[in-house]
């Protein structure tokens, strides 16, 4: 919709504050995230691994 003004750099961006989120608060909130959770901790880049291996796993060529 917006043309050649559109700059798309991937960055995702705080509802609260419509700026970009630094990886570093990312990484920070997800690890307390998963504190809360009980979950047993991954570093958040490998969710991407664990959701290829499963979707591998369940016959989706990646």
């Amino acid at each position: 919709m917006l043309g050649s003004e559109c700059n798309d750099l991937d960055l995702l961006f705080d509802p609260n504050n419509s700026k970009p989120i630094q990886p570093t608060e990312l990484a920070r909130n997800f690890r307390k995230l998963v504190e809360i959770s009980g979950f047993h901790y991954v570093r958040f880049h490998d969710l991407r691994h664990t959701h290829a291996t499963l979707m591998y796993q369940q016959g989706v060529h990646p």
